[in-house]
């Protein structure tokens, strides 16, 4: 629970989670991918997690030597505050503003949890939009087949995505 989006579990049972959050206009300054909206506590109930909390409790569930990938895709571009913490697809903990740092370890409970979170955590943002996505996969899925190949694989892809156990065999592509 927290990471909802996808959940991938390799054959040796390493386990990777992606958070997915798209805005339909990431150029607004408001839309930016901000410390304040990750550590927004959205509801008024003693159960309401900010994302940061989300994906932390997510994660802490699985036992080290199982956990693999943890990434937040976003179509979002960085604050200037958040942008100065990001190193290549981490955020480094060491340099986030200290008002920042002493929310992030509040929310989850201690120091460690907030270096082990960002230890893991990938950021992938300011990523394409939806059709400059489809237009990418699809020109490199014709790298392997031909036109109809492709429609028919998107097809599929939709059929997986909306029928639970969808192909056979309990749901699982191979």
């Amino acid at each position: 629970q927290g990471i909802d989006d996808i959940v991938c579990e390799r054959p040796d049972g390493i386990k990777d989670f992606w958070k997915v959050k798209f805005t339909p206009s990431p150029e607004k300054e408001e839309n930016h991918l901000s410390w304040e909206w990750l550590l927004e506590i959205k509801g008024k109930t003693d159960r309401s997690r900010s994302i940061l909390q989300k994906t932390y409790d997510a994660i802490k569930q699985v036992s080290p030597e199982n956990l693999g990938d943890v990434v937040f895709l976003t179509n979002k571009l960085p604050s200037r505050s958040m942008e100065t913490c990001i190193h290549g697809p981490q955020i480094d903990f060491t340099l986030i503003e200290e008002d920042f740092k002493r929310q992030i370890i509040s929310q989850l409970g201690s120091l460690d949890a907030a270096e082990f979170l960002f230890s893991k955590l990938i950021i992938q943002h300011s990523d394409k939009s939806y059709l400059a996505l489809k237009n990418a996969v699809r020109s490199d899925l014709l790298k392997f087949s031909d036109d109809m190949g492709v429609g028919r694989l998107i097809e599929k892809t939709r059929e997986w995505a909306t029928h639970e156990n969808n192909p056979p065999e309990d749901g699982w592509i191979y």
